[in-house]
C-alpha cells in the first residue's frame, strides 16, 4: 500500500468518526425538541398584562398553537432522518462501501451549518478524489473462513 493510499484511508477513517460524533450530537439536539415544544407551549399560555383597548396575546396565540404541534412533528421526523443519514454516511465511509450513498449523505450533511457544512465539504472533496474512488471500488477478497457456517 502506498503512502498516498494510507493517507486517504486515514482521512476517510477520520471523516467517518467525525460523522459518528456529528450524528450523536444531532441526536442529542433532537432529544431537546420536545423540551423546546413544552417551553414554547408554556410561554404561549402565560398570562401577559393586557393594556386597555389592546388585543389579548393569549387569544392571538391560540390559533397558532394548533398548527405548531404539526410543525414540531415534521421537524422531529426530519431530524430523525438526518441523524440516520449522518450515521449511515459514517458507517459506509468506514467500511468503504457504496460511495454514491456517502456522497448523498455528505451533501445532506452540508445543510447543517457550520459544522455539518465543513464536514460535508471535506467529505465531498475526499469522495470525489480519483484515488478515493479506487478504494471504494476495490473488490473484497474472500477467504476460506467466509464460506463456513
Amino acid at each position: 500500500m502506498s503512502i498516498a493510499t494510507e493517507k486517504i484511508e486515514k482521512q476517510i477513517k477520520t471523516i467517518a468518526v467525525l460523522y459518528f460524533a456529528f450524528a450523536g450530537f444531532s441526536f442529542l439536539m433532537l432529544m431537546l425538541l420536545p423540551l423546546h415544544y413544552m417551553m414554547f407551549r408554556r410561554f404561549s399560555t402565560m398570562g401577559f398584562p393586557v393594556p386597555e383597548g389592546q388585543p389579548d396575546p393569549m387569544e392571538m396565540m391560540a390559533p397558532m398553537m394548533d398548527v405548531m404541534i404539526y410543525f414540531y412533528i415534521v421537524m422531529g421526523v426530519l431530524g430523525v432522518l438526518f441523524v440516520i443519514s449522518t450515521f449511515l454516511t459514517g458507517l459506509l465511509m468506514l467500511q468503504k462501501k457504496n460511495r454514491t450513498v456517502c456522497i448523498i449523505g455528505a451533501a445532506i450533511g452540508c445543510l447543517s451549518a457550520p459544522l455539518g457544512t465543513a464536514l460535508g465539504i471535506w467529505a465531498l472533496l475526499t469522495l470525489f478524489d480519483n484515488k478515493t474512488k479506487l478504494l471504494f471500488e476495490t473488490p473484497v477478497e474472500l477467504n476460506d473462513p467466509d464460506f463456513r457456517n
